[in-house]
């Protein structure tokens, strides 16, 4: 870590000192001031972070934007990124952009990661789930995703989303009642009712690097709100990935401390066993008298877990993040 030592009598608050890092890493912070009554110092443990944060990074939004140094950009000082009060399967909140508030079509407005650090990994994916209903025919919003490696100064275009009235980005069938749409249940939301998958994309082209920043941009179309909530960046290494099994529910997921597995009561499952990434089994049961197991994650290592449910005639598999 750099040292930065002013001379005696310094006003140090004045002097705006800039203090550059050679690595990446946490960094510890101690002042030490001095006068003709002493010296006294103080110190704050891992106060900075330079490089961004390392992945395995999740945000649901529970805090606000705030406490993880996201920013906002937002042209016309008016309607913009949001955080919403939502009755959802994943968190109690969500980040928002109100297309209905806007005055102007074609707005833009962004929604930008805290810097990311992806040195030593071998691959990265980011995931994002996302609640969308149209509002018109014929008119969609969108969502742009874009990258920067360069603190924001340029941005590279990831993807791009938008519905086109066959539910390839909206979760939700046509919604056109003057009331504000939210989603208010597991089904709103992408991958598991009405409309579009969940979308993940590839950020292996950025590994190595740190100072990424993930922008998530929005177009305006006059449209029903756009919900954006667990955003995930991670490595996945190991593991071949399933496809999307909505015959039964994985939640919360990503998850902190405990997980739900629930499935309809037509479903007559016996087992239930959960992998790593390595393939190692850390949880199997016995589930043939119930449709539904509660378990603790406590002590699981961050990172993706495959969950299968099997029966006498196959086998349903999905993924689950445990950060």
């Amino acid at each position: 870590p750099s040292t930065v030592t002013f001379l005696e009598g310094t006003d140090a608050f004045s002097q705006n000192p800039v203090v550059s890092f050679d690595e990446s890493g946490v960094y510890t912070v101690k002042l030490s001031a001095t006068n003709l009554n002493g010296t006294s110092s103080v110190t704050k443990f891992d106060l900075i972070t330079a490089g961004g944060f390392i992945p395995y990074f999740h945000e649901s939004f529970e805090s606000g934007f705030d406490t993880r140094f996201w920013t906002i950009e937002n042209p016309d000082n008016d309607t913009t990124w949001t955080i919403r009060t939502i009755n959802g399967p994943f968190s109690d909140h969500a980040a928002c952009l109100g297309f209905t508030n806007y005055i102007n079509y074609g707005e833009r407005d962004r929604l930008i990661t805290p810097p990311l650090n992806l040195e030593g990994m071998s691959n990265a994916v980011l995931e994002f789930k996302h609640a969308y209903a149209l509002r018109y025919d014929g008119g969609s919003d969108s969502l742009i995703v874009l990258l920067s490696d360069d603190c924001g100064t340029t941005w590279t275009r990831l993807a791009a989303y938008g519905d086109d009235g066959t539910g390839n980005f909206a979760t939700h069938e046509k919604y056109t009642e003057k009331e504000t749409w939210i989603p208010s249940n597991w089904n709103d939301w992408c991958g598991s009712g009405y409309g579009s998958d969940c979308n993940s994309i590839s950020l292996d082209s950025w590994v190595g690097k740190s100072n990424i920043k993930i922008a998530f941009e929005s177009f305006n179309s006059f449209g029903n709100p756009l919900y954006l909530d667990d955003i995930t960046i991670s490595q996945f290494v190991g593991v071949e990935e399933p496809e999307a099994d909505n015959s039964f529910k994985v939640y919360p997921n990503p998850a902190k401390n405990h997980l739900t597995v629930e499935w309809n009561s037509g479903n007559t499952f016996y087992k239930l066993t959960i992998s790593n990434q390595l393939g190692q089994t850390v949880f199997a049961g016995d589930v043939s008298n119930s449709n539904n197991f509660n378990l603790s994650t406590n002590g699981w290592p961050k990172g993706v877990y495959l969950v299968r449910l099997e029966s006498n005639s196959n086998t349903k598999i999905q993924k689950v993040v445990v950060y």
